[in-house]
């Protein structure tokens, strides 16, 4: 499962997504806009549970074809 995660997150670019969220973060602060963190985390939390429903939807996929086999 770890080398499943590990491989998603290189493939759907969670890391890049999480330093543009981080960059725009920023850059509305520098513009002296206010940012509610519950706001920008709920962008962030949607992309990741998101991640996790594919996730376990390609684990359960893998699960269904070992035991077919």
């Amino acid at each position: 499962m770890k080398k499943l995660m590990s491989l998603a997150i290189k493939e759907e670019g969670y890391d890049e997504f999480l330093a543009e969220q981080i960059a725009k973060g920023i850059a509305e602060i520098e513009a002296g806009n206010v940012i509610e963190h519950s706001d920008w985390l709920a962008g962030i939390n949607q992309f990741t549970d998101q991640l996790i429903m594919e996730l376990e939807e390609a684990a359960q996929e893998e699960n269904s074809l070992l035991y077919a086999s």
